[in-house]
């Protein structure tokens, strides 16, 4: 239920990911870098584009202590990865 709410407001709001990320496949993960991380945020959101074109969202909360998140990857391959804070859904 989580998730479908979380997609939900991705799916409504207008604003672009302003995260500068990368990531990589690694093994059944998917590791996410940020390149700076906003201290005023309280908890990150994925949307993942598949090769099928289906898209996904997944709350993230906080990055480690070296900026990045670690991601099972249930899913199939990733084409796209974009970022959303808590600030971008108010």
């Amino acid at each position: 239920m989580k998730y479908l709410f979380a997609l939900v407001f991705l799916l409504f709001i207008s604003c672009s990911s302003s995260n500068e990320i990368s990531w990589t496949e690694d093994n059944e993960y998917v590791i996410i870098l940020l390149n700076e991380i906003n201290l005023q945020v309280e908890t990150y959101y994925a949307e993942i584009t598949l090769e099928s074109g289906r898209r996904i969202a997944i709350e993230l909360g906080l990055p480690d202590e070296v900026r990045k998140f670690r991601i099972k990857n249930n899913f199939g391959n990733f084409n796209d990865i974009k970022l959303y804070t808590n600030l971008d859904l108010e």
